[in-house]
């Protein structure tokens, strides 16, 4: 297997990874409603189920650091770096699928100039 192959592989697990963290904290953050930013208001997050949430988000995110630090091995910053950039696009459509936010069409549009970026990006 090349190394370029191989290295884009890590890259999307890391994005992966990293996205799915992110939806996981977003999920975690909006089941709490936090009147007061206080020390206290950190309570609702010490519940048993918010701490295991959080742990897994911990997990996936280092997960995803680690894959990202072995693309880094494999390609070269200046590629990596805007197509890890475009984990953008995955969190946004995870959120909208499991989180049920909305998506506006200038959002949309500018989704796609991130997917554009991208593909501008793949050496020929």
């Amino acid at each position: 297997m090349s190394n370029f192959l191989l290295g884009n592989l890590f890259l999307a697990g890391s994005i992966l990874l990293g996205s799915s963290s992110q939806i996981v904290f977003k999920r975690i953050a909006s089941s709490i409603n936090i009147e007061e930013y206080t020390w206290s208001a950190l309570k609702p997050f010490m519940s048993i189920q918010n701490l295991a949430g959080l742990g897994i988000g911990g997990v996936l995110l280092v997960a995803g650091f680690v894959f990202w630090l072995l693309a880094l091995t494999k390609l070269d910053l200046v590629y990596a770096y805007p197509v890890a950039c475009s984990s953008l696009v995955l969190v946004s459509l995870l959120s909208v699928v499991l989180l049920g936010e909305t998506l506006t069409p200038l959002m949309i549009v500018g989704t796609c100039f991130i997917l554009l970026g991208v593909a501008l990006m793949i050496p020929s």
